[in-house]
């Protein structure tokens, strides 16, 4: 059975309870789906009415479309897995977007699952790249995604469980 990416039998995933090794195999010989080389920890759990989502660790300037695509996989697998739909994300991340780094996380969003039926809340705890995230919402807005961004994680839920997903 392909390691279903450290999701340990509680549902919640954490990349640290993968069991692949280093060449990819998780303990069953079977390749593992997940992607290496994420500079970042994530931390994902099911609640009632969402999705909540920890990322903690640090941006690489110019990488960041490629990995919020690895763990946007992750993610999309998760929710869908869960039948959940409205997603909690909860930046920790060390550095800074690009706006180049903004088009491509939303442009490529599509490639690994997400869709109009997801609803996006994001609180941003870095100070430095909260406006970096914003002007991410705001080409994810333009492209008519439901996807909003905060710098409190209540106000953030709120909005996420008021109306439709």
């Amino acid at each position: 059975m392909p390691c279903r990416h450290g999701i340990d039998k509680s549902g919640r995933f954490s990349q640290r309870t993968c069991r692949s090794n280093s060449a990819g195999i998780n303990s069953r010989d079977q390749p593992c789906r997940k992607q290496p080389d994420i500079p970042y920890e994530i931390d994902i759990q099911a609640q009632q009415d969402y999705v909540r989502v920890q990322v903690t660790g640090e941006r690489r300037y110019g990488d960041a479309a490629l990995e919020a695509g690895q763990a946007g996989r992750q993610i999309v697998e998760y929710c869908r897995n869960a039948d959940k739909y409205r997603v909690l994300v909860v930046l920790n991340l060390r550095g800074r977007l690009s706006a180049t780094d903004s088009y491509e996380i939303v442009e490529s969003s599509r490639d690994y699952g997400w869709d109009h039926a997801y609803k996006l809340a994001f609180v941003d705890t870095n100070e430095e790249s909260i406006d970096d995230v914003r002007f991410t919402e705001t080409v994810a807005v333009n492209r008519a995604y439901s996807v909003r961004v905060f710098a409190d994680e209540a106000e953030a839920i709120d909005w996420l469980c008021d109306g439709p997903a």
